[in-house]
């Protein structure tokens, strides 16, 4: 996904998650809260698009519904991006900076280590 996809703040996840699967199952938040051990709260926020949904609900949610955790999870991202991209301004100032000694776009990923 690059800068030009951000015409419009993409949908918070929250809404999908309602019209996508909590309607056509008939769930309530008050049930979808108790299939996930969490509270009520927490999904009403999230379906009004109030709270971001996190890694543990993301992976909650994908254990329920048989979807993995990181649909959830681009979908915030996406929301989240094309929100700042078109609000903030500060990103804007950044110039971009480039490595005269290598090209880090054909070097190979550093090993990342459990913490």
């Amino acid at each position: 996904m690059n800068n030009e996809d951000f015409k419009r703040v993409r949908g918070h996840p929250g809404p999908i998650l309602e019209e996508l699967w909590m309607e056509p199952l008939g769930l309530t938040c008050q049930q979808l809260a108790e299939a996930l051990f969490i509270e009520t709260e927490l999904v009403e926020k999230i379906i009004s698009g109030e709270q971001a949904i996190d890694a543990d609900f993301a992976l909650r949610l994908s254990r329920l519904l048989g979807t993995s955790a990181g649909i959830w999870l681009r979908l915030q991202q996406t929301h989240d991006l094309s929100k700042c991209y078109l609000k903030s301004k500060g990103w804007k100032m950044v110039e971009r900076m480039e490595r005269p000694d290598e090209d880090l776009a054909t070097q190979p990923m550093p090993k990342l280590q459990d913490h």
